[in-house]
């Protein structure tokens, strides 16, 4: 497979040998690709083309509503890529109570859900759970605290529930008998979020992430 420019125009196409009677004249100028990447190359624009179609889909996440402590506390999480704060240039994520752990080369951000809610174990059920890699703390400032960081490049790690995310109408959520507040227990499969919807779009993206503040 041939990649050709066509005589008068700025743009190149892929073409297999066996087309090129059916090209036309071209210039003097083209680069000769073995076939297997040349088919790796139009794989690679196709999906990166499909990716920037996608990336229109993204929209702010206010999960305030069922993350813990939003009435005190404040996280937001934000895209630092220039291609992505085109399409969304305030706050991708927003939500209460933050946790961070530090895995070695993967970190991981979390929030946890309302507290009158529990998973089926009676343990924590969270609203966001997402892998960083190049976890940096950048500053502190009256109170408010700065990183920055790489979302996993693993889509299947990018776990957000979405804002229209009702508990009470999860189907199999009881209330518990055994202890005083009643709180919502939910199935064993919401423990944690769904994979997010658009993860294979902004999976490998720098985003900071900022603690405190209203």
């Amino acid at each position: 497979m041939k990649l050709k420019r066509i005589p008068g125009s700025t743009n190149s196409r892929i073409v297999s040998a066996a087309d090129d009677k059916d090209i036309g004249q071209v210039s003097d100028h083209e680069i000769v690709y073995p076939n297997d990447l040349a088919q790796e190359i139009v794989g690679s624009v196709n999906s990166e083309l499909k990716k920037r179609q996608c990336a229109r889909n993204l929209k702010a996440l206010n999960l305030s509503s069922i993350s813990r402590g939003s009435d005190v506390l404040r996280t937001s999480i934000r895209f630092e890529d220039y291609d992505i704060r085109g399409i969304l240039s305030g706050p991708w994520l927003e939500f209460g109570e933050c946790w961070i752990q530090n895995g070695g080369s993967i970190c991981q951000v979390s929030s946890p859900i309302r507290d009158d809610i529990t998973d089926f174990a009676h343990d924590t059920a969270w609203v966001v759970r997402i892998d960083l890699v190049g976890f940096q703390y950048i500053y502190t400032r009256r109170h408010v605290t700065y990183f920055r960081a790489y979302l996993t490049p693993d889509p299947k790690d990018i776990l957000i529930h979405s804002p229209d995310f009702i508990p009470e109408k999860v189907e199999g959520a009881i209330r518990c008998s055994n202890c005083q507040d009643n709180h919502l227990i939910l199935p064993e499969d919401y423990y944690v979020p769904p994979v997010y919807e658009l993860a294979h779009v902004v999976a490998g993206k720098q985003v900071s992430i900022v603690m405190g503040g209203r």
